[in-house]
């Protein structure tokens, strides 16, 4: 059965806006006063032990103070003080946690395999086959999960880290202002175990009072990152998994050579599809502006669902898509077409990677972000990469549909 969530878009936090235009049973259940406690004061995880040894070899910075949202972890964790928020810091993310322990269902065993055993390469402390994901191990396994989707997305773009870098340098091709994609600093996440937390924690530190996920821009510090409650609708890890990951296609898009402007919000939310359903393809995540409601599309069968919309001459045309400015703009059919026309383009690697480069990182003459005229640098560069108009790129989307979509299942 399909599941489904909405969330809301991006919210800027700073001074600034944007130019130019968010184990087994027994192991412990949470963090407290008396767990034991590092060096620094932290409490020692069971899985690396705080030690820095296994940490540098697992490409971890540690558990410790770190920046996080308008201020740090230590600052967060004083204000959400009636329970006890876990933090590690990976490669290019921070998370900072609260979900509870997990039973994982049976018939999901399998899922979990290869992640566990890579897991236990580098944090030989986890079990191999653990059928409970307490808090620690969780934790390290959205680290995991959260750099295998960064590594992901590098490859769709056929980037490399030494492709971005510590600072914009100028006289070289634009690539942003820093380390992460173009970001200055490392992405960030915060899985929240309910609603109150999660209210609370973006209401300090946005002002945002909405119930929905909600992605930021801290400005002043160049990182972007995502608040996602617990409801009903993420209670399954893999179903958590899948919606992260919906929401790490959105900020890895938009901090791609810097978020200094909006991409095309077709591009954008279709590409966030197909990241999702890379993951899971049983669950979908819909955007829309905080004070809107999306259109969510509630079938399981994507790929029958686009041929029938195409049947009935209600697939919009990318020409009109191109012009849509908000998520709230799609309807049902338009979410289902706009994640086949971006499928239909990941089918085609070298074209999705250019299209994605020349759409991100634009300068104007005097050398700061525009994104001005996006409708029309999509017609050039499908003109001139593909040689295609947007009708002919229907067409030829249309024709791999029909080839393609009739043998593929849910």
């Amino acid at each position: 059965m399909p599941r489904w969530i909405l969330l809301a878009a991006m919210a800027t936090v700073g001074a600034l806006a944007a130019t130019a235009g968010d184990a087994a049973a027994s192991a412990p259940t949470a963090a407290s006063a008396a767990e034991p406690q590092g060096k620094k004061g932290e409490p020692v995880c069971p899985y690396c032990k705080n030690d820095e040894k296994v940490l540098e070899g697992a490409a971890l910075k540690g558990h410790g103070k770190m920046p996080f949202g308008k201020n740090n972890s230590d600052e967060i964790k004083r204000f959400l003080s009636y329970t006890n928020p876990l933090f590690i810091e990976s490669k290019h993310f921070r998370i900072g946690s609260l979900l509870e322990s997990y039973t994982i269902p049976e018939s999901d065993w399998k899922a979990y395999a290869a992640e566990f055993a890579e897991l236990r390469k580098v944090l030989p402390a986890v079990p191999a086959k653990p059928k409970v994901l307490d808090p620690w191990l969780r934790l390290h396994l959205y680290a995991l999960r959260c750099e295998k989707r960064y590594e992901r997305f590098l490859k769709i773009i056929q980037r490399k880290e030494e492709d971005f870098p510590d600072k914009r340098i100028f006289g070289a091709p634009y690539m942003g202002e820093g380390r992460y994609l173009g970001m200055q600093d490392k992405y960030e996440v915060f899985l929240h175990k309910d609603l109150r937390t999660f209210t609370d924690l973006l209401r300090e530190h946005s002002g945002s009072t909405t119930k929905k996920t909600k992605r930021e821009h801290y400005v002043e510090r160049g990182a972007l990152g995502v608040h996602i409650p617990m409801t009903d609708e993420v209670r399954a890890d893999l179903d958590l998994y899948a919606h992260l990951t919906h929401n790490l296609g959105h900020l890895f898009h938009v901090g791609y050579k810097h978020y200094t402007y909006e991409p095309p919000k077709w591009l954008e939310e279709g590409f966030a599809h197909v990241f999702e359903k890379e993951v899971n393809p049983e669950y979908n995540s819909f955007d829309s502006e905080e004070a809107a409601t999306a259109d969510m599309y509630e079938g399981d069968d994507w790929y029958g669902a686009v041929v029938k919309v195409i049947d009935r001459g209600r697939a919009a045309p990318l020409a009109d898509l191109v012009h849509r400015s908000s998520f709230s703009s799609f309807g049902k059919e338009d979410h289902l077409i706009i994640w086949s026309k971006v499928e239909f383009l990941m089918s085609k690697p070298d074209l999705m990677a250019k299209l994605f480069d020349s759409l991100a990182g634009r300068l104007n003459k005097e050398g700061f972000g525009d994104g001005s005229n996006l409708q029309g640098v999509q017609r050039d560069f499908f003109k001139k990469e593909a040689g295609w108009t947007f009708e002919e790129f229907d067409r030829e989307w249309e024709k791999y549909v029909r080839k393609t979509y009739i043998t593929k299942k849910p």
